[in-house]
């Protein structure tokens, strides 16, 4: 959560990196944000490969990383880590929809016979930065003539943005405020070998 460092191994200068510090960094890049996460042009707030970025960011936080002194929750990791993040259930199964209609088909619509809570056609704010979700009236029943806007979930990417921000910034308060607050859901040496890296600089 606090990458990257540079460090010296045989005399060589490398930076030590995690995937997290990469995915947020290429979300930065993508939505016009500098490395703090201020936006620096409103332009790119609407990209949809920033909004997937910043979805794959929840995603791997959730299978990684979990809440030690907050309540256990239910769904999947990218669930349950927005809910200790203080989402709502409903918010939290709409944007695992969104990030299945998007990271599977780059598309807008996530169909889901199972979950129901998680099955929505999406209208993307790409620019307003409230409310993160907009449930719909009625909930989308998978068919696509079915779709009006009393059955659209509306996202606004910029939401989504600030919330992958929030969201880091929540862990790293709490892991320095108390680091056995916060905790890994796989074993070390998983974590280690697949989610740091070293990038060797120019000699």
């Amino acid at each position: 959560m606090f990458l990257p460092i540079d460090v010296e191994i045989k005399g060589r200068t490398f930076e030590a990196r995690s995937a997290l510090e990469a995915l947020l960094t290429d979300a930065h890049r993508a939505t016009g944000r500098d490395d703090d996460g201020n936006v620096i042009n409103a332009d790119h707030l609407g990209t949809w490969l920033g909004a997937m970025g910043y979805l794959a960011l929840i995603d791997q936080i959730g299978k990684v990383l979990r809440w030690t002194d907050r309540a256990e929750q239910m769904g999947t990791y990218f669930e349950q880590i927005l809910r200790q993040h203080g989402k709502t259930e409903a918010e939290a199964a709409a944007l695992y929809g969104l990030r299945n209609a998007m990271v599977h088909s780059y598309g807008l619509a996530n169909t889901n016979a199972k979950y129901r809570d998680r099955q929505h056609f999406f209208t993307l704010n790409v620019w307003g930065g409230s409310p993160l979700v907009d449930l719909p009236v009625t909930a989308w029943d998978g068919d696509p003539a079915s779709i009006t806007e009393k059955t659209t979930t509306t996202v606004s990417l910029q939401a989504v943005g600030n919330l992958g921000e929030t969201l880091v910034l929540d862990l790293q308060e709490s892991f320095l405020r108390d680091n056995s607050c916060v905790t890994l859901r796989q074993d070390a040496n998983t974590v280690r070998a697949g989610y740091f890296f070293l990038f060797g600089k120019p000699l």
